[in-house]
């Protein structure tokens, strides 16, 4: 599967909220890179959705670092500036779970600074 059609299904299940069974095709983003331009754009999107309810949103996503991929695993942290100008890092997370269902999530590590 194409690694950026890999990605958009792994965030668009996120933005979708889903838990759905996972399709028979196996998602690989063995060759992602989480700091390409493309994948960073992608995780900026899932970010503003799944915090879409907050006061801020994420305006730059960088020195985003791959700590995981696979076969259906994908594992990137790194920093985003928020429209705060507050600087934050965040790990987001796309693997199965023990009975094949999709995993999405961002989980905040720290604060780096309050002004960028």
């Amino acid at each position: 599967m194409n690694r950026l059609k890999a990605l958009s299904l792994g965030l668009g299940m996120l933005l979708a909220g889903t838990s759905i069974a996972h399709s028979a095709e196996q998602m690989d983003f063995s060759n992602m890179d989480c700091n390409e331009i493309q994948t960073r754009k992608m995780l900026m999107a899932g970010f503003n959705y799944v915090f879409r309810d907050k006061a801020y949103r994420a305006v730059d996503a960088y020195d985003q670092k791959t700590l995981g991929r696979g076969v259906d695993k994908f594992i990137c942290v790194g920093k985003y500036l928020l429209s705060t100008s507050q600087v934050v890092e965040y790990t987001y997370e796309y693997q199965l779970n023990s009975v094949g269902e999709p995993i999405t999530s961002f989980k905040n590590l720290k604060v780096i600074s309050s002004e960028w």
